[in-house]
């Protein structure tokens, strides 16, 4: 399968919420009830800063899925620890995707350089 990762980009993001929602709607993974809208991209967009925020990215610029590495916590003892969501299109999981979106060392797992 060919794919490659690329920094998302404000385009991707009706193939991101089409992606997340489909986990809103079909299982607890999204841990949203309802639908998201246009907000909730700027709401991982802000969440992100500092960090990385990923597509991945098949031939002809199909979405295949996203990645993005967060702040865990707000308290000091945590600022070197982040946490790894990453949600793949239903129609190409196990295929392998999230687990490179997961696997280190890369320089996606690096946040804020560290």
């Amino acid at each position: 399968m060919e794919y490659h990762f690329r920094p998302v980009m404000a385009g991707d993001s009706p193939a991101i919420l089409s992606i997340f929602n489909h986990y809103v709607e079909a299982s607890y993974a999204a841990y949203f009830e309802d639908r998201v809208d246009e907000s909730f991209f700027t709401t991982l967009s802000h969440m992100t800063s500092g960090y990385p925020f990923y597509v991945i990215e098949m031939p002809e610029a199909q979405i295949a899925g996203f990645g993005l590495l967060h702040r865990y916590h707000p308290a000091r003892a945590f600022k070197r620890t982040a946490e790894l969501s990453y949600f793949i299109s239903p129609s190409l999981t196990r295929r392998g995707l999230g687990t490179k979106i997961a696997e280190p060392p890369h320089p996606r797992s690096q946040p804020n350089g560290h």
